[in-house]
């Protein structure tokens, strides 16, 4: 199979869904001589900010001298960023090569497995392969019974918990964060960035349990003297032992500091045995990382921003850092959601910072018709419309902005994925307008 007959294999199995479980991918990991367990593990759960908190770790242990293997999802552009290897996408070559591997076993096998089940054994055979020192892995959803779940990590992260993915981990925060908890193995050392005592006492409980040591935001350690730098942000990391001032990170938005002190706190824990994890490294690691679609200012004159914000939490961070930290006359906001979230909620925070919403609809099995919630906008007295394609959506938004207004992208990574494909190095979109795609305003 070429690469395009690979993808669409791999498409292929997303009718399968989400499926909570370890038994399949276990089986194939086997098959293959368990290559998830050769490698050493920083593993990282949580509601927000586990994906930005996996490349600040990863950009650090680069910075130490080490080859790092990066695991991450969704993607935005190419299936192969989830699979890196020092920040270099899995090869065309190398991808074929795995998919044809990974589907002869599991039919051998006589196993049905999901897209990210599939995903996850090609990450840990090609991490393998290529001799990594590290692989850095994000959860795709909770922990106890996701597919990366399998690893035996040295170190397990946890960065927040908020309502999310209720139909699959639970409907309160408890149940969400003992889903998450369970990436604690023994033993291991626990970074946590949990603020809330009921939650935190969860993680210290399992921690507790599997004679691990846990170490918490806030407790242990903690980033203050936040400011912002024409470079991004600036802050100071300090624990019991270290004191670091003045470390950098091109990021925006007060939680990526709390996101990179998860990262530096895993990097001193790991430097008690690792000699080549030093403050410079650290540093540079902070300073050189790199990761798109979050609060992305793409151009300026209008500013255009996408962020993958896809729950109320995150929605809610986001469009408050804006309001405060941007100066802009009026927001469009381009809005597509998946139709298993909270879409009206998040609505809610979009509108108190727009002055023109448009939704639109990503093209995913999983997305929310707007039209559905038509009824529910109607007492709404901002302009809302309803524009199907996101890049078409995108060159309106920005065709009827001024220099001094904002674009604002969001509600969903596929939503940010479809932008970032249509807009060329000038930050403009470069869709061809066919005909019949703008659908009148609903209301």
């Amino acid at each position: 199979m070429n690469y395009l007959d690979s993808l669409n294999f791999l498409d292929s199995l997303s009718p399968k869904g989400i499926r909570l479980g370890l038994e399949n991918t276990g089986k194939t990991l086997r098959h293959f001589g368990d290559p998830h367990l050769a490698v050493r593990s920083i593993h990282i759960a949580g509601t927000n900010g586990k994906g930005s908190t996996a490349a600040f770790v990863e950009s650090i242990l680069r910075s130490s001298g080490y080859r790092v293997g990066l695991y991450t999802s969704p993607h935005l552009v190419d299936f192969r960023e989830r699979i890196q290897i020092n920040r270099n996408w899995i090869s065309e070559e190398s991808f074929c090569r795995w998919v044809k591997e990974i589907r002869k076993a599991t039919e051998t096998l006589k196993l049905s497995i999901t897209y990210f089940e599939f995903a996850t054994v090609m990450a840990f055979l090609h991490f393998q392969e290529q001799k990594v020192d590290f692989n850095v892995l994000e959860t795709g959803m909770g922990g106890r019974l996701d597919a990366t779940n399998l690893c035996q990590a040295e170190i397990s992260i946890i960065t927040n918990i908020s309502l999310d993915h209720s139909q699959y981990l639970g409907e309160d925060l408890a149940s969400i964060a003992r889903e998450k908890a369970a990436i604690i193995k023994n033993p291991n050392s626990v970074i946590c960035g949990e603020k809330n005592n009921d939650l935190l006492n969860i993680f210290k409980e399992y921690s507790l349990r599997n004679n691990s040591n846990i170490y918490c935001l806030k407790e242990q350690f903690d980033c203050q003297n936040i400011q912002a730098i024409s470079e991004g942000q600036q802050f100071t990391f300090q624990n019991a032992d270290a004191h670091l001032n003045d470390l950098k990170i091109p990021l925006l938005g007060p939680w990526q500091t709390e996101n990179a002190s998860l990262a530096v706190a895993c990097s001193l824990e790991l430097q008690k045995v690792d000699e080549n994890i030093s403050e410079n490294s650290i540093r540079n690691g902070l300073k050189t990382v790199r990761w798109d679609g979050r609060l992305e200012v793409v151009r300026t004159n209008p500013w255009l921003i996408l962020d993958c914000a896809h729950n109320p939490e995150s929605v809610k961070q986001m469009t408050s850092y804006l309001r405060t930290n941007f100066k802009f006359n009026k927001c469009r906001t381009i809005l597509g959601m998946m139709k298993d979230k909270a879409c009206l909620e998040m609505i809610d925070f979009i509108l108190d910072i727009s002055d023109h919403l448009i939704l639109t609809q990503p093209k995913s099995p999983r997305s929310l018709n707007p039209e559905s919630i038509h009824n529910e906008l109607q007492k709404c007295d901002k302009p809302i419309d309803f524009i199907r394609e996101i890049p078409y959506a995108l060159y309106t938004a920005l065709k009827t902005s001024e220099p001094e207004d904002l674009v604002l992208v969001t509600g969903s990574f596929y939503t940010v994925s479809e932008a970032k494909q249509s807009i060329d190095k000038k930050g403009d979109s470069t869709f061809n307008l066919p005909d019949g795609n703008l659908a009148g305003p609903t209301r």
